[in-house]
This record gives C-alpha cells, sequence and structure tokens, in this order.
C-alpha cells in the first residue's frame, strides 16, 4: 500500500481483506513465500484498521445536555473510562453446614436442609 500506488482502504474493505488472508493462511494450502506475502500484507491491512478505529474513537462525542434552545452539548469522548470496569466483590467465606447437634430446638421438624 505505497503511497502512489492505490488508495488506503476503509475500515470494512481492509477488514475483509484480512478475513480472506486470515482464512487462507489457516487452510495452509499456500507456498511458503505467498503465504509470507499475505503474512506481510495481513499486518498492514491490521495496523491501517486500528488506525481507522482510533481516528473514528477521537470523533466520537457523548451527548450530555441540551440547552434551553434545544442545541445538544457535548463532550468529548474518554477512552479510559471503558478500561475501568467495577470488579466483581470478592467472594463470600462459604457458611459452614451446622451439624444435627448444634441445630437449636426451633429447627426441629424443619425439613429444609439448610
Amino acid at each position: 500500500m505505497a503511497a502512489g500506488d492505490e488508495t488506503e482502504p476503509g475500515f470494512e474493505d481492509a477488514l475483509g481483506h484480512l478475513e480472506r488472508i486470515v482464512a487462507a493462511l489457516e487452510r495452509g494450502d499456500t507456498e511458503l513465500s505467498e503465504a509470507l506475502t499475505q503474512y506481510e500484507r495481513g499486518v498492514r491491512l491490521l495496523a491501517r484498521c486500528h488506525h481507522l478505529l482510533d481516528s473514528a474513537e477521537q470523533t466520537v462525542a457523548i451527548l450530555t445536555n441540551v440547552d434551553a434552545a434545544g442545541n445538544p452539548q457535548t463532550t468529548t469522548f474518554d477512552a479510559t473510562a471503558t478500561t475501568e470496569r467495577e470488579r466483581p466483590a470478592a467472594p463470600s467465606a462459604p457458611r459452614a453446614r451446622r451439624s444435627a447437634a448444634a441445630r437449636t430446638s426451633d429447627d426441629e421438624g424443619n425439613d429444609i436442609p439448610f
């Protein structure tokens, strides 16, 4: 994809071509030299896709409010906000089963096993 040779593909075109390259390489029926050429092309296409995604991410704005005149108020998308996810709470310690001797008199006659 040299500057004067061909135009840079859009995201969908680059991704589609990359998927075809991966499928061909996974089949394993390509000669080594051709496989290396295709692999290099795939790496360039992957870099192109990442570049296009990064560019798109920078242009995304979040609608935060609408002013009295009805004009939208936006703020720039913060990609780092999605990397900090709430971590699930640590699992609590398992409850110990009470032995029959530890049951109180109000437990008698109750067939619930817990």
